[in-house]
């Protein structure tokens, strides 16, 4: 066994490597995912030294899970490195410095400030049915119900979902128009207000229809990420090293904004959370738990790919591959996962195809990642093209933001995700004008 404080350390210092020796960008893949598994060590950590009692405090790993974390983190590194060399080895033109300043007619703001309006009354609509006194018991009731997919069972709630789906790709598509113009110093006080309006209204609304967090999060990690792009993706390297330790300080700002925020949200959506820090701490620590249980309790699969595409069972089943009766719930010991079926990134790899086919799947996670990020971002001319990458890329970072606590590669692979690329890819080319008006950086 090995005490958690050590890994975390250990990651430390992979992160640190990747900042100062390798200038390995904030917002580059392997970055993203070596923080995250860090922070969740450390969270861990503090769970088990700092709050004994806790159901589940632990204050060591196995010593297959630390190795575990600190090979996944290396293959991401060797990955990045193999990535943005190649990249910048097939550079065929010199890299613009320059921004790319995007327009949108005002009209199309209000459409979307008017529908996410829209989705929020609507959601507030299909919810007072369960509201009682006790707003958190209400809404711990309405999220049972989504979760087990009653209410989406009604035309009503259908068709309010896919509302939901192009309301989240457009204002992903708003959200990297907003930053983009931003950091071009294109000011429209008008615009910027209408921008923020929608975005706001998805994120309240998005809670509303889910009954959780996470789709929130997740734009507010979209809207970090795209801001430290837009600033740092045209600059040279040298920019962007003279600019780190700014970054570096925002980020703290952020994550410390951060911790009363996820507090509150998850009161708003239900959550019986007792205090500010600890709710962040025990929700971050919950992934490295469960890797370690996997780890410890060496689990095997029933069959191939089980808990890693729960998406495919359909095919499995008609390949032979997965049993008739097989359904595409994970059931997890409670008396082993008392915090519920997070298992960090590779946990459901591990669980599936053991150390060897987990290296697999980090490879391919990694190369898809820093492919798109040094290929189609970093070391590409300003173009449409490239814009529409990086409104995708945001829109994913909460895989790698997450990584250190659960799995979200699964749904990277499903059809829901495939929608909103392609509804980002025709809202993009639908509602932002092609004439491109330069400016350049100062």
């Amino acid at each position: 066994m090995i005490d958690t404080v050590y890994i975390a350390l250990i990651c430390m210092v992979l992160l640190y490597f990747e900042m100062i020796v390798f200038n390995i960008d904030y917002t580059a893949p392997t970055f993203l995912v070596t923080a995250s598994f860090t922070l969740c060590l450390l969270c861990t950590s503090v769970i088990g030294h700092f709050y004994p009692g806790h159901y589940w405090d632990i204050t060591e790993l196995h010593i297959e899970t630390g190795f575990l974390i600190v090979v996944y983190i290396l293959i991401f590194i060797v990955v990045d490195r193999f990535c943005n060399r190649l990249a910048k080895k097939n550079i065929t033109n010199t890299i613009k410095k320059e921004y790319m300043a995007l327009r949108i007619q005002d009209s199309i703001l209000y459409i979307s400030v008017v529908l996410g309006l829209i989705a929020l009354l609507w959601g507030i609509f299909n919810f007072k049915k369960y509201l009682t006194s006790d707003w958190i018991s209400s809404m711990a009731a309405y999220k049972l119900d989504v979760n087990s997919g009653a209410i989406k069972e009604n035309l009503s709630s259908k068709l309010l979902n896919q509302l939901a789906k192009v309301l989240e790709a457009l204002n992903h598509v708003i959200v990297f128009y907003y930053l983009n113009n931003k950091a071009s110093k294109v000011d429209n006080p008008k615009q910027n207000k209408l921008c923020i309006a929608s975005v706001l209204l998805y994120m309240v609304g998005r809670m509303i229809i889910s009954g959780g967090r996470q789709r929130l999060i997740f734009v507010i990690v979209a809207a970090v990420t795209g801001m430290l792009i837009s600033k740092t993706y045209a600059e040279g390297k040298k920019i962007i090293k003279k600019e780190k330790k700014k970054y570096f300080r925002l980020m703290l700002i952020i994550i410390t904004i951060l911790l009363p925020l996820f507090y509150f949200m998850g009161r708003f959506v239900g959550r019986h959370e007792s205090e500010v820090f600890y709710a962040m701490i025990a929700y971050l620590s919950t992934g490295i738990y469960g890797l370690e249980q996997v780890v410890g309790h060496d689990f095997s699969a029933t069959y191939w790919g089980q808990y890693s595409f729960p998406g495919f069972l359909n095919l499995f089943k008609l390949l032979g591959i997965a049993p008739e009766h097989a359904d595409t719930t994970a059931v997890l010991d409670y008396q082993v996962f008392k915090h519920g079926n997070t298992l960090t990134m590779m946990g459901r790899w591990y669980w599936d195809f053991g150390i060897v086919g987990t290296s697999v799947m980090a490879i391919c996670t990694a190369m898809f990642f820093s492919y798109i990020y040094y290929k189609c971002i970093k070391y590409s001319n300003p173009s449409h093209k490239r814009n529409i990458y990086i409104v995708v890329y945001i829109f994913l970072a909460h895989i790698l933001y997450f990584a250190g606590y659960d799995d979200f590669v699964q749904t990277l692979l499903g059809f829901y995700y495939f929608q909103i690329v392609v509804l980002i890819y025709l809202i993009y080319n639908l509602i932002i004008k092609r004439k491109i008006v330069w400016k350049k950086v100062t």
